[in-house]
């Protein structure tokens, strides 16, 4: 289902870095000590400028409650205790040789 989002509250060129930064640290400096003790492992959802944060079993569930709450903000999305919300692998495996004709 998608939203009106009111102009001002859409993301300007660049401004998403920005989130990224501020969110981080955000993190680091307030919330970090707080969450991890009894949190780790699950996801947040940081709005920077107000330092609400919003906790989830999965990544989804941390950004809704956040966008509940707060629907015209944007959120940094990490995970409690890890340096990413999300780690992307490789599971292909090459052959050990390819036998070329």
């Amino acid at each position: 289902m998608r939203r009106n989002v009111p102009m001002s509250a859409r993301p300007k060129p660049n401004q998403g870095d920005d989130l990224a930064d501020r969110g981080q640290a955000a993190y680091r400096k307030r919330l970090a000590s707080v969450l991890e003790p009894s949190h780790d492992g699950e996801f947040v959802a940081i709005e920077p400028d107000s330092g609400r944060y919003f906790l989830g079993s999965t990544a989804s569930a941390a950004l809704v409650a956040a966008h509940s709450s707060m629907a015209n903000n944007l959120f940094y999305l990490t995970r409690v205790g890890r340096e990413t919300a999300h780690t992307v692998r490789n599971y292909f495996e090459a052959p050990a040789f390819i036998a070329l004709r």
